[in-house]
């Protein structure tokens, strides 16, 4: 009787019982080294999808790093006097924290003072979301139109944006609206088609400052506002 026999692979003579050919190291039995090949072939599948996984993490990444974007915009911006009221939405990528509207006149509104001031507004917001404020009553006052639609010297000089002043010392106050404002395009088509008239308006520059935590920066994103007048009742102009 033999003690040995031959490898089923390699045909080596190997010890009649061993289960482990020692030259070619395969198993003896078939279904074992099937179970490890399954095994082995598994292994590697998971070490393909976990680097399939890591690449496209990374280059998700890198994507999002190259056209990221953080974006707000402005779609309701109303103020006059110490009222404001505001709907602003995030259409960028990631979160942001709104702090505050800042608006300023030029030169060339053609009125008698230089206007700057800041709103406050001080939330986040996150990506396909709004935020909406307001703040204060609304003074009450005609809304100033002419034949020209622009600023004549009497209103440029009887024109405020303090309320304590307005009715007293001066007759107009100063209203500001972005340029989508539905009010200031009511207000245009009231006048032009039932009385002829254009509202007096004017460009004032806007801006809206937010931080966005993606890039660890702060934004000032320009809007578009315009300028325009209401008038006290109890006060006249001057002739």
């Amino acid at each position: 009787m033999t003690d040995t026999k031959s490898c089923s692979y390699c045909g080596s003579e190997i010890p009649i019982r061993a289960a482990v050919c020692p030259v070619c190291k395969y198993q003896q039995t078939r279904w074992r080294n099937n179970l490890l090949f399954v095994a082995g072939l598994a292994g590697l599948i998971t070490l393909f999808v976990s680097g399939l996984a890591f690449t496209v993490d990374r280059l998700s990444l890198a994507y999002k790093s190259l056209v990221w974007q953080d974006r707000i915009n402005v779609l309701q911006f109303h103020a006059v006097g110490e009222h404001f009221d505001y709907v602003i939405a995030n259409s960028g990528d990631g979160p942001i924290f709104v702090s505050e509207i800042e608006i300023s006149s030029g030169a060339d509104t053609g009125l008698s003072f230089a206007y700057s001031r800041l709103f406050s507004i001080s939330k986040p917001l996150d990506p396909n979301a709004f935020v909406v404020g307001e703040k204060g009553d609304r003074p009450h006052g005609f809304v100033v139109a002419n034949e020209s639609g622009t600023l004549s010297p009497e209103m440029s000089t009887s024109t405020t944006s303090r309320l304590d002043t307005y009715g007293t010392q001066f007759c107009y106050l100063l209203v500001l609206d972005n340029e989508n404002s539905p009010q200031l395009a009511m207000n245009r088509h009231f006048h032009a088609s039932e009385l002829g008239l254009k509202v007096v308006s004017f460009r004032v520059l806007g801006h809206v400052g937010f931080f966005s935590p993606h890039s660890n920066t702060r934004i000032e994103q320009k809007f578009a506002v315009t300028g325009s007048l209401i008038r006290h009742p109890d006060c006249k102009p001057k002739s």
